[in-house]
This record gives structure tokens, C-alpha cells and sequence, in this order.
């Protein structure tokens, strides 16, 4: 599941996430679910705003999140793009199984 909040206080399974705190006014976040019951989930933003709008999951359970931000901090790790360029940019990112 992904989507955009603006809470600050999202149940974090066992209180930890890739990113366990709201950066901005609003952030996108993932989410996984069993059976209804979250079983991980992270915020997804930096400064600025920005709007989880789509997911996929692959056969080897690799979860595939996509947005817009508008942060220049926003967290990249090998990104092809390290920065934001214009005022709103699109963001794929890659989340492994636990």
C-alpha cells in the first residue's frame, strides 16, 4: 500500500521504519499488510512535500513505491538523479523484503 500523510504519529510495527519520522508537512509513505494487520511501513519525504501514487511488488517480494517530491533533501541512495531538478520531480524507489 502507498500513499501521502501528513501524521506524524503513523503505527510503526515495533516503533522503527526505513524512516520512522515525518520529514516535511507531508510524505509519502509504504506500507505492508497481513491480512489487514501493518506489518512494516515508512514514511517516504524530505522537507517538501510529496504523494505516494503508486506500488508493485515482484515475484522475489522487492516493493517498488512511486511519487512526486518536491524536496531537495529528499533520501536517494544510488539515485540516478541525486537532486531535485525543477520544482517537482517523480521518485521510483526499491524496498527489499525483510
Amino acid at each position: 500500500m502507498v500513499g501521502t500523510t501528513t501524521s506524524t504519529d503513523l503505527p510503526l510495527p515495533f516503533g522503527i521504519g526505513l524512516q520512522p519520522f515525518l520529514a516535511g508537512a507531508q510524505d509519502a509513505f509504504v506500507a505492508k499488510l497481513n491480512h489487514g494487520v501493518v506489518v512494516a511501513l515508512t514514511y517516504l519525504g524530505g522537507v517538501g512535500d510529496e504523494e505516494g501514487l503508486a506500488v508493485a511488488v515482484d515475484p522475489s517480494g522487492n516493493v517498488y513505491a512511486a511519487g512526486s517530491t518536491k524536496s531537495a533533501d529528499f533520501p536517494t541512495f544510488r539515485a540516478l538523479q541525486p537532486f531535485l531538478n525543477g520544482r517537482t520531480n517523480a521518485f521510483v524507489v526499491k524496498l527489499s523484503p525483510r
